[in-house]
């Protein structure tokens, strides 16, 4: 069974292989682990440097990864400073006197097919997914706009957020209606964080009256399967994420006890993909991710469903014995499982 027929079980609820789907990995830990000389730079700040695609495609063979991603992380009312250990977005769009600065382009197929070329030539035909990932308004609103001042214009001028989250919508419709129409893309992934570890940002009525309106109009159009990404305590709005039709839900921030109990109460209507936590990647040793991973995967792969990955993503914190241990396990178990 290849990469994309695990996933496709994990969409379709069936018991199989486990895949291994994480929506990033840090350039960092593939240099590393392939011993690609690193830049003196990418020590020293967040900033990404190139990887080919050949590399990021050996690297998932290696480790035993179902997945590889292209991203739509661009915002173009702010900027960016990658310089320092966590990257910092200066926002312009303060007030609604600033709208004439956000010119959001719009892209055509001739824009984003060849890296979509270029990654499919590198997976060839190992069986690797390709996906793509984006926001689908909020995150862009939040770096162009700034949290504090994007929550106190949501109780200021309302219409002004919207207008933001309007043009993102639009913009990022176009992604969708693009990449529907590319068979190399075997599923989309839409990130938009909503919630803190305690909760959603802000109350379920005011995101269902301000801001879901405009993730129904992105996600109503996408035609593949499709994942959504969301950091945080999700309880108070998975039905409202549920009834979109995402195919699993990503990464359900917590531990192995909150997942099961996620699984319990909404494994039946959608995949569940997590949650390994990422500060044991970063802080803790081998045994210890040997141990988690292997208490998640017995418990959580029970009747499918289930995609293992990290709580949030392959971080540069991450240690690379970590993410070599992960893959050893996942590997281990699907071999005593499914062989």
């Amino acid at each position: 069974m290849n990469s994309i027929e695990k996933i496709r079980c994990l969409f379709e609820h069936r018991e199989a292989s486990v895949p291994w789907i994480e929506i990033a990995v840090d350039e960092l830990l593939i240099a590393k682990e392939a011993r690609i000389p690193i830049p003196a730079y990418a020590l020293e700040s967040i900033q990404p440097f190139d990887i080919s695609w050949d590399n990021k495609v050996a690297f998932a063979k290696r480790i035993g990864l179902d997945a590889l991603g292209l991203y739509h992380w661009e915002a173009f009312g702010s900027t960016k400073d990658e310089t320092r250990p966590v990257i910092r977005n200066t926002p312009h769009i303060l007030t609604r006197s600033d709208l004439p600065k956000l010119v959001i382009p719009t892209l055509t197929l001739e824009d984003v097919y060849p890296e979509v070329r270029r990654a499919r030539a590198a997976i060839g035909d190992s069986g690797i997914a390709l996906f793509v990932e984006f926001a689908t308004s909020l995150e862009f609103a939040v770096s162009d706009m700034g949290f504090i001042n994007l929550c106190q214009q949501l109780v200021d001028d309302p219409l002004f957020v919207e207008e933001v989250l309007a043009r993102y919508a639009a913009y990022t419709s176009s992604l969708v209606s693009l990449y529907n129409s590319i068979p190399e893309i075997d599923f989309i992934w839409i990130g938009d964080d909503l919630a803190y570890k305690s909760g959603p940002f802000f109350s379920p009525a005011m995101l269902r009256r301000h801001i879901f309106p405009y993730f129904r109009q992105v996600v109503d159009r996408i035609e593949k399967p499709w994942i959504f990404h969301s950091d945080g305590e999700l309880g108070l709005i998975m039905r409202d994420i549920i009834s979109w039709g995402p195919r699993a839900i990503h990464p359900l921030e917590g531990d192995t006890a909150r997942l099961l109990q996620y699984k319990q109460e909404y494994g039946a209507e959608v995949g569940l993909i997590g949650n390994l936590s990422v500060d044991l990647l970063g802080r803790g040793s081998p045994a210890e991710v040997i141990k988690e991973s292997r208490a998640l995967l017995e418990s959580a792969s029970i009747g499918g469903g289930y995609g293992f990955a990290s709580g949030n993503s392959i971080a540069r914190s991450a240690r690379l014995e970590n993410i070599l241990a992960m893959s050893k396990t996942l590997r281990d178990f699907n071999q005593e499982h499914y062989s």
